[in-house]
């Protein structure tokens, strides 16, 4: 429990609090320590933050995965179309660049989707009770993901073109 106290116009709050310690042997805070200490509380006693880093993870850990298999099954269904680029001539570093391209534009596109998705939803939702910012550092670690996340899913898929033989269109 705690009792709140207004200090007199012109009065120093951190005085005012070192007087209320001495005389009631309490302690006090002023506005800006009690704010922090209420901010430590939830995200170092309550679990709340560790439990919403926990979904957040495991979102993240299941958009990878279905974003990297979705850029495999593409490239795995389409390797007729890759074997022919190759039985054409074109070495595996062209085919290669045309998976990666393919993974960055679709990773620059869910980036750009997931961002203003996010920042619409944001907008609708705030209100005092439920602040909504989104950061340069969240912005950027999510960027981040998406760039991991897209690298690994060309190199897989990379490795699958890589071993196509050109043959493979003439047959069936």
């Amino acid at each position: 429990s705690y009792v709140l106290v207004k200090a007199a116009a012109g009065f120093d709050h951190h005085e005012l609090v070192g007087r209320i310690q001495e005389s009631t042997g309490l302690r006090a805070r002023t506005r800006d320590d009690f704010s922090l200490a209420t901010k430590d509380y939830f995200v170092r006693v309550s679990g709340v933050v560790a439990r919403i880093w926990f979904m957040v993870g495991i979102g993240v850990a299941v958009g990878a995965c279905v974003s990297g298999l979705l850029l495999f099954m593409f490239t795995n269904e389409n390797a007729r179309y890759y074997a022919v680029f190759k039985a054409l001539g074109a070495g595996n570093r062209i085919v290669v660049a045309m998976v990666v391209a393919q993974a960055l534009v679709a990773g620059l596109a869910g980036f750009c989707l997931g961002v203003g998705a996010s920042s619409l939803m944001g907008l609708i939702v705030k209100s005092p009770a439920m602040p909504y910012t989104l950061t340069p550092s969240t912005l950027l670690f999510t960027g981040v993901t998406v760039l991991v996340v897209m690298v690994f899913a060309a190199a897989l898929s990379s490795l699958k073109v890589v071993g196509l033989e050109p043959g493979r269109v003439f047959s069936s």
